[in-house]
């Protein structure tokens, strides 16, 4: 079993790591970057970061629910049921599983997210 470690980071300014790639259900070409900050030691758990292009996109939960806050940037969320959210910094998101909607990015949005797998 791995020690427990104390992280703290400013998530706004925080550099993402790695190369952006592009978002699978973009329907507009748009280039998303994800950085996993920890994960428990039996995947099911998994906390990060996300950031996303401005564009257009599909999203579906499959096997797990997510809680996420919007820190920088905006979108309007529309769930297959009709319900729009335009999401800014600050407002908190719960997809759970099954879950299904678009998002349009306005600008260039980041998350942190938490995901928890079934």
């Amino acid at each position: 079993m791995s020690t427990p470690t104390f992280s703290m980071q400013d998530i706004v300014t925080r550099p993402m790591q790695g190369e952006p790639v592009l978002k699978a259900t973009t329907l507009t070409g748009q280039m998303e970057q994800v950085d996993v900050v920890w994960e428990s030691e039996d995947g099911k758990l998994v906390y990060g970061v996300w950031e996303c292009e401005p564009g257009t996109f599909t999203s579906f939960r499959d096997g797990y629910h997510e809680t996420a806050t919007i820190v920088a940037g905006s979108a309007t969320i529309t769930a297959e049921d009709g319900t729009v959210i335009e999401a800014k910094p600050g407002t908190m998101l719960s997809t759970p599983e099954g879950w299904k909607g678009t998002w349009v990015c306005h600008e260039t949005i980041r998350k942190v997210f938490n995901l928890m797998y079934l």
